[in-house]
């Protein structure tokens, strides 16, 4: 099911990207304005360079300056943040306390940032995704399955790393069938009380979505 939705204003973090990259163009397409954030650690700038000319705008800066991030924020007055400037390793990108501030800023400004995964690290690909032609090992470990255990993974850690305490206004939306989390909230609650959460994982969790959104 495809619901049309008019034009928004999306800031892309980690947009020079390969993944990011090609969402910045689909975002194009539909007549979206795009604002790029991303470091070009790892992103280059080419992959960029049709969106750019087609009015996209790239701003070189780190998720985790604060005081840069709130600026970028207020310029760009995004309707919807994707999150894709991301390690491979989920521990480092996501939930790692010194990406605290560029959640903080989306819950300060009431923004909803939409969280995609990585292509897994290779150690997990050998791990869970090979013994299979090249095509299927990617497809496993990305579109037909990773990807949707990933995204579910990575909203587990945050609510366990306690973002939602710390910012309750903070909004989160997992594509990739990160609703995987809902099926599994009997399970994963118990893990509440563990992490010493004032919120369980329930608390955090829509009582059900086809793309979950996390406050």
């Amino acid at each position: 099911l495809r619901v049309a939705s008019p034009p928004m204003r999306a800031l892309v973090t980690g947009g020079a990207g390969f993944i990011g990259s090609n969402l910045v163009d689909a975002l194009l397409d539909r007549g979206d304005e795009v604002v790029v954030l991303d470091n070009l650690s790892s992103g280059k700038r080419e992959n960029l360079s049709a969106a750019l000319d087609r009015g996209a705008s790239l701003v070189e800066g780190d998720i985790r300056e604060g005081a840069k991030l709130k600026e970028i924020f207020a310029a760009a007055r995004p309707d919807i943040v994707f999150h894709l400037a991301a390690q491979i390793d989920v521990r480092v990108s996501i939930d790692d306390p010194a990406y605290d501030d560029f959640f903080a800023t989306a819950a300060d400004l009431g923004q909803p940032v939409f969280i995609h995964p990585q292509l897994p690290s290779p150690a997990v690909r050998d791990a869970s995704y090979r013994g299979f032609d090249p095509a299927v090992e990617l497809g496993l470990a990305t579109f037909g399955w990773g990807w949707h255990l990933d995204a579910a993974t990575a909203a587990l850690r945050l609510i366990l790393r306690g973002t939602f305490d710390r910012h309750p206004r903070l909004q989160v939306v997992l594509g990739h069938w990160g609703e995987m989390l809902l099926f599994w909230l009997d399970r994963a609650d118990s893990l509440s009380r563990v992490a010493g959460l004032r919120r369980s994982v329930r608390d955090c969790s829509p009582p059900a979505a086809t793309m979950p959104v996390f406050t």
